[in-house]
């Protein structure tokens, strides 16, 4: 009995620590990077994190569940699109950068002051129209997407995560599901892997936020940080793509 609630106890921190760790992978961080390039609220970018995680997490835990009670049948069949995968990662990647050099050059990431009540914002894309209903355009029931069903969750960040969700160090995930003799204990291991990644990219960009919050204070230097996102979702992307095709591994994410 004692040995069995060992190993029910390491099949689930293995998925919690599993999730932490895999929130951090390099393609990872540079995506939220430049989704967070238009936001100075710290509250906002944990919510980045969150959406990110979530949007990783729902089809990790449905296609873990597939192979948790199918077994061996669907890993064949996953590895094989596995690369796919992979060159969507990369794709968006690309895109994401190019978004970010777009907006540095059109000037459209900028700060301003807004009033009832006065706050900051800082907009990817803005237009400067009458003030004449402020708490429409700026107030603060309507920065939320999806209103009254789930306010703070950010589309961009779950599609972001969604994309990323089946790519890269997902497969430790996969592959390691069909050694978990119980289901009951597998669905507990994905979740606790979902509950870890979640938390692991709240902190992420929690932490990337405080020099990107910084950097708008300093146009100069606001530019520099975007730049470097923008370059490392651009190079990283190319990078993923040419492993995929050449099949030549030059980093490992």
């Amino acid at each position: 009995m004692l040995e069995l609630s060992s190993q029910i106890s390491s099949v689930l921190l293995l998925g919690f620590l599993l999730g932490l760790k895999h929130a951090t992978d390099a393609d990872h961080v540079v995506a939220v990077t430049a989704i967070l390039s238009g936001r100075n609220s710290l509250w906002k970018s944990i919510w980045v994190g969150i959406s990110w995680g979530l949007g990783h997490s729902i089809p990790l835990i449905c296609l873990g569940l597939i192979i948790l009670f199918i077994k061996g049948s669907f890993i064949e069949y996953y590895q094989n699109v596995a690369p796919y995968f992979e060159i969507a990662v990369g794709v968006m990647l690309i895109i994401l950068g190019v978004e970010v050099f777009r907006n540095i050059s059109r000037g459209n990431l900028h700060m301003h002051i807004n009033d009832n009540p006065p706050h900051i914002h800082i907009h990817s894309t803005h237009n400067h129209e009458s003030n004449s209903t402020p708490a429409k355009k700026h107030g603060k029931y309507n920065h939320g997407v999806l209103h009254g069903i789930l306010p703070m969750i950010r589309p961009k960040s779950f599609v972001v995560g969604l994309v990323h969700s089946l790519a890269g160090s997902a497969a430790v995930l996969i592959l390691l599901i069909p050694t978990i003799n119980s289901n009951l204990m597998g669905i507990g291991y994905l979740m606790l892997f979902g509950i870890g990644t979640i938390v692991s990219m709240s902190v992420v960009t929690l932490i990337l936020s405080f020099p990107l919050k910084a950097a708008f204070r300093f146009p100069m230097a606001q530019k520099a940080i975007l730049s470097i996102a923008g370059l490392a979702n651009l190079a990283l992307g190319s990078l993923l793509i040419f492993e995929v095709v050449t099949g030549y591994e030059i980093i490992r994410i």
